[in-house]
Order: C-alpha cells, then sequence, then structure tokens
C-alpha cells in the first residue's frame, strides 16, 4: 500500500531501475513475461513452469522469481567459499574428505545428485560444521515481543522489545562440545542420538524459525554438497595465502574478495 504514494514510489526500487534490486526485478519480469507469451510447456522445465501451470499469476510469479535471484545468493556463495577454506587448511579434513568423495567416484553419476550427496557422511558432516563455524548471516534477523511481554528462561522481556540472535555466539554453544572454536566434522559423526539432536536444533536455528524460516535451506546444503564434490572430485586445492586467505567485510551478511587458491588436476595440470 505504501507504494501508493507518490512521493514514496519514486524512492522504492523500480523494474525500470539499471541497478540494485530494481535492476533484479526487471530481469525476473522479462523472464515471466516471456514465459507466459511463450506459452507454458506440458512438462515442468523450470520452477517457473511449475508456479504457473498450478495457477501462480504473474505478478506472483514476477515476487517468486525476484526471491529466487537474489535471496540466498551470497549467503550460499559465502557458506561455499568459507567451507572450502577450512577443508584445504586442515590436512586432516582434506584427506578424509577426498577420499570419501574419490573413493566413490566410480559409484557416482558424471555430475552428482542431491541424493549421492547424502550417501557421503563425512561431507555432510564438514557441510554442518562449516555453517557451525562460519555462518554467513550475523545480522540478529529481529522480532519484536508481541503484546503482553513474554517470559523466557525466567527473564521476563516486555512488550515491544526487539530481540534476535547472535548467530556466532549461538553456533559455539557447549552443546557442541568443548572445543567449539575448532573446525572438526567428527564431532557430527560422534555425537550420541541425543547429543545430535540437540546439536541438530541449535544448529536449525541459522536459518531462522517459524513464519520467516529460510525457504532456501535445502537448496543452499545441496548447492554446497555439489560445489564441493565437483571440485575436489577434479582437482587438488590449496590456498595460496593460507595465513590471510581472502578479505572479508561484514554488512551483516559476509562479503569476501580475493580468495586465491592453486589447482592440481588428477591428471597433473595446474591451474591459478
Amino acid at each position: 500500500m505504501i507504494s501508493c504514494i507518490p512521493i514514496v514510489r519514486r524512492v522504492l526500487p523500480s523494474p525500470q531501475d539499471r541497478d540494485g534490486i530494481g535492476a533484479i526485478m526487471g530481469v525476473a519480469q522479462k523472464t515471466v513475461n516471456a514465459r507466459i507469451a511463450q506459452g507454458i510447456p506440458k512438462h515442468n522445465e523450470t520452477m517457473l513452469d511449475s508456479w504457473l501451470r498450478n495457477g501462480v499469476d504473474g505478478s506472483l510469479a514476477v515476487s517468486e522469481v525476484t526471491i529466487a535471484l537474489f535471496a540466498g545468493s551470497d549467503t550460499t556463495a559465502t557458506s561455499i567459499r568459507a567451507l572450502l577454506l577450512h577443508i584445504i587448511t586442515n590436512p586432516l579434513v582434506y584427506k578424509r574428505l577426498t577420499d570419501e568423495i574419490r573413493h566413490s567416484t566410480t559409484t557416482l553419476t558424471s555430475i552428482i545428485t542431491e541424493r549421492e550427496t547424502k550417501s557421503l557422511p563425512y561431507l555432510q558432516a564438514c557441510i554442518l560444521e562449516g555453517l557451525r563455524i562460519f555462518p554467513p548471516i550475523t545480522a540478529l534477523r529481529e522480532r519484536v515481543v508481541p503484546s503482553g511481554g513474554d517470559t523466557l528462561n525466567g527473564v521476563y522481556i516486555p512488550e515491544g522489545t526487539n530481540i534476535g540472535l547472535n548467530l556466532p555466539g549461538l553456533l559455539r554453544n557447549e552443546v557442541f562440545g568443548p572445543d567449539v572454536d575448532v573446525f572438526r566434522p567428527e564431532r557430527w559423526l560422534e555425537a550420541t542420538p541425543e547429543q545430535r539432536q540437540r546439536m541438530d536444533r541449535v544448529h536449525e536455528l541459522m536459518f531462522n524459525w517459524g513464519s520467516t524460516r529460510c525457504l532456501g535451506i535445502r537448496l543452499a546444503v545441496m548447492m554446497m554438497g555439489k560445489v564441493v564434490v565437483e571440485v575436489l572430485r577434479r582437482w587438488d586445492v590449496v590456498a595460496v595465502r593460507p595465513q590471510r586467505p581472502w578479505r572479508s567485510r561484514c554488512h551483516g551478511i559476509f562479503l569476501q574478495r580475493d580468495f586465491e587458491v592453486r589447482i592440481v588436476d588428477v591428471e597433473g595440470l595446474v591451474g591459478r
């Protein structure tokens, strides 16, 4: 409704913008319009086809495509970079993971599927540990305490108070063990069923909860697994500057640059 106010509408993102969210909205709008004009194929070739086939109208489809284009892009990229960094700078982890991946190569498809990544337990442990040790989001993602206030762990919180989660602190909770500052994927494999349940319940808060829970959890985890496998099944990877591997800035989410690695493929070809 606020976009109906002319003076406000001028400062809001627009599909006609040349950069920012508005430019992404423009791409989404063109994509949806083109798909509708072409006609929806009989078989779903994309998520957009599925949405349109199941009754999602054009304007809502534009919103969904916009979210799909920019939501989670930087956070997933950061998660992949951080996971690779912690793997390639930890010789024991690197050896165990590459052994698992490369010994499974003969049974994997040419491009690994999500189901196949799930069959690699140490890979899954690395993904969980990578997200724990370097969560891509530090913003509190605040919520407002509802009318009447609430009491948490014996502490009364008045209504109207903004509260949020400190993810770096939360993911170093004692539930993960005494060595929470160490990247150690084995903790996920060594935990008893009871411990693992407690660890999972804390860890999943990274993706928020309730009506604002991240919609792309499965997609992000799938991408992390597929990228790590496809890289490490083909190449050995070494950080060029392991002591200062990248330049990183945080704006509620982390953004990195200058992350240089040296790669050697299994046939001995070198690249950088």
